[in-house]
């Protein structure tokens, strides 16, 4: 029972893992990131196959897991549309557009 209550606060720490290069039958670049919609954490996959010469993947792979860890460990989540209105948004906007709203509400009356 207590193994099963340490996994479970693990999850709800854990947000991502990082990235990691896999040379086998396909080449690229996957990771998990938590998904808010599905309430679980879902794989990403860059696929390499398609750069011909092995140095380039490789440097390709390194820029790519560079760039990702850097945008993971900031919050972003490629599961989460911000351009979407709908969509989440930090507490702290939230707060400061109701506010920016409440002022121009008192000001029309």
């Amino acid at each position: 029972m207590f193994q099963q209550q340490k996994s479970a606060s693990c999850n709800v720490i854990l947000q991502f893992t990082y990235p990691s290069l896999h040379t086998k039958k396909s080449w690229y670049v996957d990771f998990m990131s938590f998904d808010p919609g599905a309430g679980k954490m879902r794989r990403k996959k860059f696929m390499l196959g398609g750069i011909p010469k092995i140095t380039d993947r490789r440097k390709r792979a390194a820029e790519l897991i560079e760039v990702l860890t850097k945008q993971l460990r900031a919050g972003w989540s490629t599961w989460v549309n911000v351009d979407d209105n709908r969509g989440y948004t930090a507490l702290s906007d939230a707060l400061d557009k109701y506010e920016a709203y409440v002022e121009c509400d008192k000001k029309k009356k």
